[in-house]
């Protein structure tokens, strides 16, 4: 039996169990400890290449690098919003997440698609400097996604649903 099963096979003992002792058939003190099974029912949907062609088209140019990094990587989006440059290694081609969701830092592989925008990211990051285009407050910061925008929660579902209608917004990218 699946572990959904066995949880529903324990709620409706449990259940019995209380009525047993609402009718005083056995006392409080004889029920077992039942705890239901951890279950874990995510569905992971991925997005087509056509649905990331028009997510990415649909998006402003300076939110396309984070989108790109985001589907190719999987990565979260507080994961991304916090990434900083000491965390991309471009020799090994890898990204640590220092806290993930499960409170453990993780190496993540880049595609070399991603290790490609984060290459041209940091290349015109570096041009901006030299040039003094980039302001003071941004060549400072160690976050590789700071563009002087503020990037808000609410803007991802709604770049989302907008290019991508029927698509599970928690799923990969969220």
């Amino acid at each position: 039996m699946s572990p959904t099963t066995v949880n529903l096979h324990l709620t409706i003992l449990r259940a019995t169990l209380r009525l047993a002792v609402r009718n005083r058939r056995i006392e409080v003190s004889a029920l077992p400890p039942i705890k239901p099974f951890k279950i874990d029912n995510v569905h992971v949907r991925y997005l087509t290449e056509d649905e990331e062609k028009r997510l990415l088209e649909a998006a402003p140019e300076w939110l396309r690098p984070l989108i790109t990094v985001a589907i190719d990587t999987r990565m979260r989006r507080g994961e991304l919003l916090c990434l900083k440059w000491d965390e991309v290694d471009f020799v090994s081609g890898t990204i640590v997440v220092r806290l993930s969701k499960s409170g453990e830092a993780c190496r993540m592989p880049l595609s070399p698609t991603a290790h490609r925008t984060l290459t041209a990211l940091r290349d015109a990051r570096r041009e901006g400097m030299r040039l003094r285009v980039v302001k003071r407050s941004e060549a400072v910061g160690d976050c590789v996604y700071c563009t002087g925008r503020r990037f808000h929660a609410e803007s991802w579902p709604s770049l989302v649903s907008s290019s991508t209608p029927g698509r599970n917004r928690r799923a990969p990218f969220s």
